[in-house]
């Protein structure tokens, strides 16, 4: 049995097992690839092989003699098996268990002392969008959101962050759509979906669920929070200044519209 073998599968095997299932790196684990997740496990598995070999020459110098026969005989029966002698294959072995078993234990106590959701917010803190996103669904925010063809979707986003590769869609519930002007870039919303929604839903077998919206991640042109009161102060806003400027006044939903509701 090759030495080299024994000492890098341990140093390999050991760091995936706690990057995969770690709760503060599987969220960045899963999206790695080619030689960067090869690294990534490498640098977790030495780690748990020092501790190991720490370990290990702690058993040694300080388990009772009584245990440690146990292990000498262990030691023969490995040698009988494997046809080897000397010390450095079967110590090399044990660390390797070792290692292994520290990796576990310890992804174990991670995983139960820290919260998900905090260790999903280090995965992202570098990600705009996917913080956008955290923040639409941990504040119960809505999200608008502008792909290329100019067409503008309001609504709530109906799952979060996960462990997944690179986010290709985004999932919402619309509230209203629109579309922005090609020239002002302004928008103007022509669809309110909550009555609509509403009022299918009591009268059929539909639920919310299946008008939901799927938008690829690749026609996103922009995305922010969207406070409807907000909205309606500075469309408000605007409104007054076109009507002082004598400019074209675009449609601002009044108090009584669906909208508004």
């Amino acid at each position: 049995m090759s030495l080299a073998f024994l000492l890098l599968l341990p140093v390999l095997l050991s760091g995936y097992l706690f990057s995969q299932n770690c709760c503060l790196t599987r969220f960045r684990v899963v999206r790695l690839e080619g030689y960067h997740l090869y690294f990534r496990c490498a640098l977790s598995g030495s780690i748990f092989f020092l501790l190991a070999m720490a370990l290990f020459w702690v058993m040694v110098a300080y388990l009772p003699e009584s245990i440690l026969s146990v292990g000498h005989d262990v030691k023969r029966s490995f040698d009988r098996v494997f046809s080897t002698s000397g010390s450095a294959v079967f110590g090399a072995t044990v660390i390797s268990l070792l290692s292994i078993l520290i990796a576990y234990v310890l992804l174990h106590i991670v995983n139960r002392i820290v919260p998900k959701e905090y260790a999903a917010f280090l995965a992202i803190q570098y990600d705009d969008l996917e913080l956008l996103i955290y923040r639409a669904v941990t504040q119960l925010k809505a999200v608008s959101i502008t792909v290329e063809n100019g067409k503008v979707y309001v609504g709530w986003i109906l799952f979060g962050f996960e462990a997944n590769d690179e986010r290709k869609f985004i999932r919402m519930l619309p509230i209203m759509s629109g579309y922005r002007d090609e020239v002002t870039k302004k928008v103007s919303f022509t669809t309110f979906y909550e009555p609509i929604i509403e009022a299918i839903t009591q009268s059929t077998d539909l639920e919310d669920s299946d008008f939901e919206v799927i938008l690829p991640v690749s026609d996103l042109k922009s995305a922010n929070l969207f406070d409807a009161e907000t909205y309606l102060k500075f469309q408000a806003a605007y409104y007054e200044q076109a009507k002082d400027s004598g400019r074209d006044q675009n449609f601002v939903p009044d108090e009584t519209s669906e909208f508004a509701s």
